[in-house]
Order: C-alpha cells, then sequence, then structure tokens
C-alpha cells in the first residue's frame, strides 16, 4: 500500500490514521479529501491558519465540521 485516501471532517480521523500506517511505513502518502461544499480544513491548510466555515448539507456528514482543532493543523 502507497497511498491512503481519507475523508476530512475536523482532523482527528487523518491524524490518527496517519500516525498509525506512517509507524508501519514511513513512506506512504496520506491524501484527505473533503467534499465541495464543505471544505473548512482544506481552506484552513491553504491559509495556514484555522478558519471558521459554513456548513453546508452533505451526504458526508463526518466531514460537516463548523469549527476545527489547532493540534490537527500540525
Amino acid at each position: 500500500m502507497n497511498t491512503v485516501i481519507v475523508p476530512v471532517g475536523g482532523g482527528g480521523l487523518i491524524a490518527g490514521i496517519a500516525t498509525a500506517l506512517k509507524s508501519f511505513n514511513p513512506s506512504i502518502h496520506i491524501i484527505g479529501v473533503q467534499s465541495e461544499n464543505v471544505h473548512g480544513m482544506a481552506e484552513s491548510f491553504y491559509k495556514r491558519d484555522l478558519t471558521e466555515h459554513r456548513v453546508d448539507s452533505t451526504i458526508a456528514d463526518g466531514c460537516d465540521v463548523k469549527f476545527l482543532v489547532n493540534k490537527h493543523m500540525k
């Protein structure tokens, strides 16, 4: 396994998955994805700062997060 794609809401799930998988395979690639209308983590990542994001309706309700946690941005 070279790459894992993980849905991202507040960042906790992808942080845990990345920590576990990197301990077994340090060269693995972890890719976070968000739906087009619920993209608070992506926006915060590109701005390099936590941003409040308006939550829209999505079938991916685990990604439906308004506030992000600072420790997951590190």
